[in-house]
């Protein structure tokens, strides 16, 4: 459902009735995420509205992401979502999956994907009803999605709403949440560099918010699955 299906089936899958209302609206979420980070927005926005019902708990999120005016502020409103969802992944979970709510960082740093996704992979192969254009696609969008480290794609977003727009209100959350990725993410050498400037920003930016208040430290960088 992750690795072997390329975008195109698994949107069909996420929009077929034949999966169990659980599970579908796992794998409508996880299709969710991996459309926008490829990026796939039709394919996106195809998703969100069986995302929210699903997930009534990230209706305002998307609903900010469907009305944001330009890529660039659609692309912020989708990292914001992220960082206050560390739920939220590319990837379908084996077995009982993540038992931590979506919106709550999870202590023994189960939050977001690291770069380098263990799912089992030799035990495992395509479908046998995929086209060889379809694996082919399989192939290369695995490739793109675990280019992707989530804290530091988190951070740097996070940093640069920051730098570019001082006056939207969600920028010191945003700086705030991307210190806790880093922390407990899968992040490495280019996290503590960006968690170091994203805490000197929160702190020089936006001294008397209350974000600036609780983050009141920044960690490096762990390469916890070989990020």
């Amino acid at each position: 459902m992750t690795r072997w299906l390329p975008l195109s089936v698994a949107l069909q899958a996420a929009q077929s009735r034949i999966l169990p209302p659980r599970l579908r609206g796992q794998v409508a979420l996880a299709t969710f995420i991996r459309a926008i980070l490829l990026p796939n927005l039709a394919a996106a926005r195809d998703l969100a509205p069986l995302v929210m019902q699903s997930f009534p708990q990230l209706k305002s999120s998307i609903d900010a992401w469907l009305a944001a005016r330009d890529p660039d502020a659609q692309r912020f409103a989708a990292v914001f979502m992220m960082l206050q969802n560390p739920g939220l992944r590319f990837y379908v979970d084996p077995g009982p999956g993540r038992i931590t709510a979506l919106d709550q960082i999870d202590s023994l740093r189960d939050n977001w994907w690291s770069s380098r996704v263990d799912l089992n992979l030799q035990t495992q192969t395509y479908p046998a009803f995929l086209s060889a254009a379809e694996k082919k696609s399989a192939d290369e969008e695995w490739q793109k999605l675990t280019a992707i480290n989530a804290p530091n794609l988190l951070c740097s977003e996070a940093i640069e709403q920051a730098k570019t727009h001082p006056n939207d209100e969600r920028a010191p959350e945003a700086l705030y949440r991307c210190l806790r990725a880093v922390h407990l993410g899968c992040s490495n050498s280019e996290g503590t560099v960006l968690a170091h400037s994203a805490f000197v920003l929160l702190h020089r930016r936006f001294t008397k918010s209350d974000w600036a208040a609780i983050g009141s430290l920044w960690y490096k960088g762990d390469d916890c699955q070989g990020s």
